[in-house]
């Protein structure tokens, strides 16, 4: 096995055979994205589609995460001093990562083992087998810091054949726990921890040529039993308010109408989260359906800028910064999320994202 990249390095590239090994070497941070790991990421990935390279292995370092996102609050700090253009060019490159990699021409596999949320997501769930451990922790929780289910979600989550359940996902921060992962299609399998090393050496001496499909097909054999999705009981509801809302507003006020405990918890969530956070999500998940996975992360990038300038820096402020939990949303409640300020965030822009530009 070789080394391209030092032990230093925040991501370690390494050939073994005919496959290429992507891993994330943060664990102090929860492997958490920055703006060098992008930066090596992609080149790496480019020089990989054009040699030999069979198929690509994407892992991280440390047992609690494989990624716990992206570095958000490095990204917010000096839009305190007006500079938005750094975590605009973050954001940018961050999703042309993501597009890479769900469109990478040759099989890639995440070994998505403990803490996955936010960017994390975006560099694993485009790609055609996730596979999932007992300690995996999936969640899209950006509603809650002033940002929206972005890097793909606008395509991955309306995707999800449950019914209303992407929208579930992406509007509450619902976590998923393990085989719960695989129940709601965000891994293609789920194995023991202890098989990590195993299923990697597995991958490794696989013959070459094999297509994903018969990549899947050949690692059951370290499939464990999933059991009951722990969720099953909630389907019902999460499809009667989410499959076909006219409305945040609606979706909302129905929930806090209803008695039953489950729509109260519910709705009690969803007051707690950005606002304007929360309507972009529902746009973005409806309008997200019948889009192209370019087109997604064109849109995705649009919102992103402008939330740099909105409430994104205050949710970081609240959770990170001052730490004080209470952000000031504005506006504040959903009610008065007006059509101009959501034309805002969709208009089209002149600064439009490309999957490579500036960097082809």
């Amino acid at each position: 096995m070789r080394f391209t990249r030092t032990l230093r390095d925040p991501v370690k590239f390494q050939r073994a055979g005919n496959v290429g090994i992507v891993t994330l070497n943060r664990p102090k941070a929860l492997n958490a994205l920055n703006h060098p790991i992008v930066k090596m990421m992609r080149p790496q990935l480019k020089t990989w589609e054009e040699s030999g390279i069979d198929r690509v292995i994407l892992k991280a370092e440390g047992g609690k995460a494989f990624c716990a996102g992206g570095d958000i609050k490095d990204l917010t700090l000096p839009t305190y001093n007006g500079d938005y253009d750094s975590g605009a060019n973050f954001f940018r490159e961050e999703y042309q990562l993501d597009y890479q990699l769900g469109t990478f021409p040759k099989p890639v596999i995440s070994l998505i083992h403990g803490v996955v949320m936010g960017g994390g997501v975006g560099i694993s769930c485009h790609t055609p087998i996730r596979i999932a451990t007992e300690k995996t922790l999936f969640a899209m929780p950006e509603t809650s810091i002033g940002l929206f289910p972005d890097v793909g979600g606008g395509f991955f989550l309306p995707r999800i054949p449950i019914p209303g359940f992407g929208l579930f996902l992406g509007l509450t921060g619902q976590r998923l726990k393990g085989p719960d992962c695989q129940h709601g299609h965000v891994s293609t399998h789920t194995i023991s921890s202890d098989k990590l090393a195993d299923i990697e050496k597995f991958l490794i001496d696989l013959p070459e040529n094999l297509c994903a499909e018969e990549i899947g097909e050949a690692i059951q054999r370290f499939q464990i039993s999933i059991g009951e999705f722990s969720l099953a009981g909630q389907i019902d509801n999460i499809q009667k308010y989410f499959e076909n809302p006219k409305s945040l507003v609606e979706l909302v006020q129905e929930l806090e109408s209803s008695t039953g405990e489950w729509e109260q918890k519910v709705a009690k969530k969803l007051r707690s989260m950005s606002p304007t956070s929360l309507a972009i999500t529902f746009k973005q998940i409806q309008d997200g359906k019948n889009m192209s996975f370019y087109d997604v992360f064109s849109m995705e990038y649009r919102l992103a800028y402008q939330c740099l300038r909105h409430e994104f820096p205050e949710g970081v402020r609240a959770l990170l910064v001052d730490r004080d939990n209470s952000p000031q949303w504005n506006p504040a409640t959903i009610e008065e999320i007006s059509d101009s300020l959501m034309q805002t965030f969709f208009e089209e822009k002149p600064n439009a994202w490309h999957p490579t530009k500036p960097w082809e």
